[in-house]
């Protein structure tokens, strides 16, 4: 990598994991980039190319570069990418967190939700698959759907926990950067289940959907260490 790309690059690296380019949002174009930096399209090119390696961004053809889920540590994505590891590896593990986590918090808002809960909560689902929605937009309602249950914990912890992951808790696989529909009803289906148990103030199925739920989006994953095997 030149040092041309590489400060392209960690400008570009620094607005991901700053959020002022939020996951799910679409990159600057390559003539706006050339631009700003007084570069070349190559120059660009290598530094987008780095990018993808680190698992930061995905180039749709036709559309542009969106940026994916950036890691919880900002310097995380780097030192995968030094170290062998991938990005889904480091969000594989990271919805193993949350399914420890977040089963006993569905459990727990299906004991204590109120009437409340559960239209906040249909509203938020219904956010996330709407026909037109961004991806960027979509995200945004499934990190408010995961939170508005912890909230319906009524636990402050469980709650802060989760709060406190922000959009990083949220994987943006490339099917929801493409904008299939494929993926959002199974998206739909797996949030509906968790709601249904809850409205049903049943815990042992909303954690056991819960769990169902973050076991897939672990599977949904690029790359053979998403779902922590090979093959």
């Amino acid at each position: 990598m030149t040092a041309l790309s590489a400060r392209v690059a960690d400008a570009l690296r620094g607005r991901i994991l700053t959020g002022e380019l939020a996951p799910g949002s679409r990159l600057p174009s390559e003539a706006h980039l050339i631009r700003e930096h007084a570069v070349s399209r190559a120059v660009v090119r290598e530094a987008l190319e780095r990018l993808r390696a680190e698992g930061l961004v995905r180039s749709v053809r036709g559309s542009g570069s969106y940026v994916l889920t950036a890691p919880r540590d900002p310097g995380a994505s780097a030192a995968s990418v030094r170290s062998g590891q991938s990005a889904p590896a480091d969000q594989a593990a990271l919805l193993e967190f949350r399914g420890a986590l977040e089963a006993e918090t569905a459990a727990l808002a299906a004991r204590r939700r109120t009437a409340e809960d559960l239209e906040e909560l249909e509203a938020a689902r219904a956010l996330v698959g709407a026909a037109g929605t961004t991806a960027a937009d979509s995200l945004q309602a499934d990190v408010a759907f995961h939170g508005l249950i912890a909230r319906a914990s009524r636990n402050p912890y469980l709650y802060a926990a989760l709060r406190d992951l922000g959009p990083t808790m949220v994987p943006m696989p490339p099917a929801r950067i493409a904008g299939g529909r494929e993926h959002a009803a199974r998206v739909d289906a797996e949030h509906a289940a968790i709601l249904a148990a809850i409205r049903e103030e049943d815990p042992v199925a909303a954690a056991a959907a819960m769990r169902a739920h973050l076991s897939a989006s672990r599977r949904r994953l690029p790359g053979p260490d998403a779902s922590g095997r090979h093959g």
